[in-house]
């Protein structure tokens, strides 16, 4: 019961540090999908000369981020959404894209992906573009489906204080709540 007590205490403390201003920090880079090249295992990504660009901001923040994907090209959200889900149905891809839901209405919204990260965001951000050698691992896979649609995104992040890092799923459950995007279950 003692941990429990010191555990609130901690969350309580970390709760009454947050202002408005633990969140005006938010970063945004923008993602032309259609020049997302297949590349090999052989290739890093991250210094690839089509992502180079992507990557640079975010090789060395290593904080807990909260994220989303913002789709900024002219693309109907309805029809993004019928690509992905007849793509996970058809398990077209061999990889794994996130949850949809079966019942979503949300039409008039333009994002696609909202997460968090605890740490490693550069790793997670290797994954949805579908550079992961492990095919298992859940992300959008980007350079697999995207590239085709020619799909323009804008990744925006904000850095979270390592103080937070308990409390990230919940920021991210209340964003998603705000933003409706097309995939990930939130609840």
């Amino acid at each position: 019961m003692i941990a429990l007590i010191k555990y609130t205490d901690y969350l309580q403390k970390t709760m009454n540090q947050i202002s408005s201003e633990s969140f005006n920090e938010r970063f945004s880079v923008e993602l032309d999908c259609s020049s997302l090249p297949l590349i090999g295992q052989e290739i890093d990504c991250r210094y690839h000369e089509t992502t180079a660009h992507f990557f640079e901001p975010i090789l060395k923040v290593n904080n807990p981020i909260l994220y989303w994907f913002e789709i900024v090209s002219d693309h109907r959200s309805r029809n993004i959404y019928d690509i992905l889900v007849r793509l996970k149905q058809n398990n077209t891809l061999g990889r794994n894209l996130p949850a949809y839901k079966k019942t979503f209405r949300n039409w008039d919204s333009n994002i696609l992906y909202v997460g968090k990260v605890k740490k490693g965001f550069v790793g997670r951000l290797t994954v949805h573009l579908g550079y992961y050698t492990n095919k298992h691992t859940q992300g959008l896979q980007l350079c697999h489906w995207a590239q085709n649609e020619k799909l323009k995104l804008r990744l925006h992040y904000v850095k979270f204080p390592y103080d937070l890092i308990d409390l990230i799923g919940l920021y991210e459950n209340a964003l998603a709540k705000e933003l409706h995007p097309l995939l990930g279950k939130h609840k």
